[in-house]
């Protein structure tokens, strides 16, 4: 239990850090001379990245997919509050909050479990 807090937490403070500034970018009309592809690609590949990786290393260190999946639903809870509260900084409903937070949980929890299959079958030396 000890492992999956500390990746999923680890794993959500950097979603969360990533979240405000792929939010701001996205979201500031400061920042309108970014192209929308790149933009659209960064919110996929960057929290798919990232709640991997949780999964990867909570699944490879307890030897069990479910610990991976519960850090990646962590740090995907974390890292879909942040959005939310981003999504509510620039005017949005606060509804966000919630939909970010059960997103983030259920596909943290998705890729995090894929991070820990990809974790338990690589070959051990």
């Amino acid at each position: 239990m000890k492992v999956v807090k500390s990746e999923g937490l680890r794993g959500g403070v950097i979603l969360g850090v990533a979240a405000v500034v792929l939010g701001v970018a996205g979201l500031s009309p400061f920042f309108t001379w970014i192209p929308e592809a790149i933009l659209l690609a960064l919110f996929v590949l960057v929290p798919v990245a990232i709640l991997g990786v949780a999964g990867y290393r909570a699944g490879s260190r307890e030897g069990r997919v479910v610990p991976g999946a519960v850090a990646g639903g962590l740090a995907g809870a974390i890292g879909g509050v942040v959005g939310g509260l981003i999504y509510v900084a620039f005017g949005k409903p606060v509804l966000n909050v919630m939909v970010g937070l059960v997103g983030g949980v259920l596909g943290g929890a998705t890729v995090g479990a894929s991070g820990a299959v990809l974790a338990l079958r690589r070959p051990r030396a």
